[in-house]
């Protein structure tokens, strides 16, 4: 009998055509067909990986306005969280603190409503202004 060594597991992205499509279409600026296409993921989590990464691709393209849009109006509290986190980060990459700010407040002031529970944020983990 052989010892077994146990390895080291490596998590890897989750390679999806739609996601990726919708991926793409994100860092197009196109963002109605990016949208529509991670919305109509029927895998939970697939979807919530789409639309977080549909909302990063259209800031990361200029289309911040659209991008915070899609990220406010996810339904899942804890989706809409991470995407606009990703929003701040990017805010923060390109100098608008202000933004930033904003959106990260908006983070938190959704995780106080009692109606809306979501996942506790502390701007100060968020962005560092």
């Amino acid at each position: 009998m052989g010892s077994h060594v146990p390895t080291q597991r490596t998590v890897t992205p989750i390679e999806h055509p739609a996601l990726e499509h919708a991926q793409a279409w994100a860092a197009l600026g196109h963002a109605g067909k990016a949208e529509a296409i991670a919305r109509a993921i029927p895998d939970a989590g697939l979807r919530a990986q789409a639309l977080i990464s549909v909302v990063a691709g259209l800031a990361g393209a200029g289309l911040v306005d659209r991008a915070e849009a899609i990220a406010r109006n996810i339904a899942e509290p804890d989706v809409r969280a991470r995407a606009l986190q990703g929003l701040v980060q990017v805010m923060v990459d390109v100098g608008r603190h202000d933004r930033a700010a904003a959106i990260a407040g908006f983070i938190v002031e959704q995780s106080a409503r009692p109606d809306r529970p979501t996942a506790v944020v502390d701007p100060r983990t968020v962005v560092d202004i």
